[in-house]
């Protein structure tokens, strides 16, 4: 699994996507850690409603034990 790089959330959908948009487009998203778990799909939205990537700082993380130890940061 990629742990590096940035999320693909469609930051450039900024005020063009709306939340029902972005839930329908992940419906059938498998679950994946780092790329479409809880915490990416709920920050997945806020970003594209910042305009930037809000979990950049934590890092990424590829299980549920780096997932614990990036959001402790």
């Amino acid at each position: 699994m990629r742990t590096t790089g940035t999320r693909d959330w469609g930051l450039g959908a900024r005020g063009k996507q709306t939340l029902p948009d972005y839930i329908a487009a992940r419906l059938n998203t498998p679950f994946a850690w780092g790329e479409h778990d809880c915490v990416c799909f709920a920050v997945g939205w806020l970003s594209i409603a910042a305009g930037r990537d809000l979990l950049a700082p934590f890092g990424r993380w590829k299980d549920e034990l780096s997932a614990g130890r990036a959001l402790k940061k």
